[in-house]
């Protein structure tokens, strides 16, 4: 527009100097300047909307170019996750596949290991049976050996000894199975015996305090002589000064409530049978004072006295009543209902322990006195009898654990 108007002042300015010229010629030109000033404008216009277009077409041009280059990015970010997934991919069967190959050796050690117990276990095996052949071996010969020992040492009887009753039955006082090579021959309660069972029964006897031989079979209570006992048992001259010093001592024992003195080995009898404190005249007179020893442990007594319990002495304690304290109880087989009984009880007569077998009836008959009574409330049997009987409950119950050992009184 800025053109045009510059155009219109030149030519104003122009019209002076063309005053001279004819009007014929004025005339046309001033027609002809409108037309030119429109065609300009008109250009002026169409310019405008070129560049316009243009400035559109630069748009959209930088729009179409943005969109293939995000199009592009697209195509190379679609491409590159493809490629990121292919390769996460991979690596998944990268990674599954280490895993298996851990797995594969994890399972080939565990079999290579177990392949190496089951040798070590095959070799223990053949070891043991080796070593059990051996054993097996060595008992048999230790066996055949003993047996052959046992035939030169073992006592046998005179097969044509003709005071004694031969019979072919099996030997009743053979207790631990030991099977004596010996004849059976009968004493005079009727059961068959053998020198070295006979022997054993007998020592035992004396071992546990007795004075007599009795037999040992149930529900046979004679009593041999010693002359029968010697005879039968075939006793050597080491068995008989054993059997006739230890039958003695028991004796005195039994009799008299004795035991040897430590301080000199004199047989002292206990007047008081409820205080372990005795003294020993013997050793009193020898030592020009008064010495007393314990009955219960065999040492010269220590503390106060009389006591019934224990002297001062370390480790003095009455075996028997710690027995009866901490034994377990006993549940019988045959006999119901009755619960906390120990299995361990102190005679009711003569203080002597007895175990009861669980089995049978809840009467026992005591090895030492013979009495029998109720193991569950400790009543002779005549007197739990009268309100009860063998296998059921007694009617006063169960006796209390024994705190005390009860004392013989022999009449």
């Amino acid at each position: 527009m800025g053109s045009n108007v510059s155009t219109e002042q030149e030519w104003s300015q122009a019209e002076p100097k063309n005053q001279a010229e004819p009007k014929s010629q004025a005339e046309p030109r001033r027609q002809a300047e409108p037309k030119s000033l429109a065609e300009l404008k008109s250009l002026l216009e169409l310019l405008s909307l070129a560049e316009l277009k243009s400035q559109a077409v630069l748009k959209r041009l930088a729009e179409l170019k943005s969109l293939a280059e995000l199009k592009s990015l697209a195509e190379l970010k679609s491409q590159a996750e493809l490629k990121s997934q292919a390769v996460l991919k991979r690596l998944a069967e990268l990674k599954s596949l280490a895993e298996l190959k851990s797995q594969a050796e994890l399972k080939s050690q565990a079999v290579l290991k177990r392949l190496a117990e089951l040798k070590r276990l095959a070799e223990l095996k053949s070891l043991a049976e080796l070593k059990s052949q051996a054993e097996l071996k060595s008992q048999a010969e230790l066996k055949s050996q003993a047996e052959q020992e046992k035939c030169q040492t073992e006592k046998c009887y005179d097969p044509r000894d003709s005071t004694l009753t031969f019979v072919d039955r099996e030997d009743e006082f053979d207790f631990l199975c030991e099977g004596f090579k010996s004849r059976r021959a009968l004493m005079s309660c009727g059961h068959a015996v053998t020198p070295m069972s006979l022997t054993k029964w007998c020592r035992r006897l004396l071992d546990e305090g007795k004075s007599r031989f009795t037999c040992g079979q149930s529900g046979c209570d004679v009593e041999w002589p010693y002359s029968e006992v010697r005879k039968m048992a075939l006793l050597t001259s080491e068995e008989m000064e054993y059997f006739e010093e230890t039958s003695a001592s028991n004796a005195i024992k039994h009799h008299f409530d004795a035991k040897l003195c430590p301080g000199c080995s004199t047989s002292v009898v206990r007047k008081e049978t409820s205080n372990l404190s005795v003294r020993c005249a013997v050793c009193t007179a020898d030592k020009g004072r008064a010495y007393e020893f314990c009955w219960q442990c065999l040492r010269e007594w220590k503390g106060p006295a009389p006591r019934s319990d224990r002297c001062e002495n370390d480790g003095c304690c009455n075996e028997p009543l710690k027995t009866l304290k901490n034994c377990l109880d006993i549940i019988f087989q045959s006999v119901r209902g009755v619960t906390g009984c120990p299995s361990i009880r102190a005679c009711p007569t003569c203080g002597s322990l007895l175990e009861h077998d669980r089995i049978k009836c809840k009467n026992v008959v005591c090895t030492q006195c013979r009495k029998e009574f109720c193991f569950v409330c400790l009543k002779l049997s005549v007197e739990c009898l009268k309100t009860s009987s063998y296998y059921i409950p007694c009617s006063s119950g169960v006796a209390p654990r024994q705190t005390s050992i009860p004392v013989w009184k022999k009449e």
